[in-house]
C-alpha cells in the first residue's frame, strides 16, 4: 500500500537511489522547469 522507501529516513532513500546507478533523465532539463511552473512552458 505505501512506498516503502519513502518511509524510512532521507538518508536512507538518498542511498538506495544512489544505489540503483540510474543515468540521467534524457528530458529532466525540460520537465523540472516545467513543473515548477505548473507543466506549461512558454513556446519557442
Amino acid at each position: 500500500k505505501y512506498n516503502t522507501r519513502l518511509t524510512k529516513p532521507r538518508e536512507n532513500f538518498v542511498a538506495f537511489m544512489k544505489e540503483l546507478k540510474l543515468s540521467y533523465p534524457k528530458q529532466i532539463d525540460k520537465a523540472l522547469p516545467a513543473n515548477l511552473i505548473c507543466g506549461l512552458l512558454p513556446d519557442p
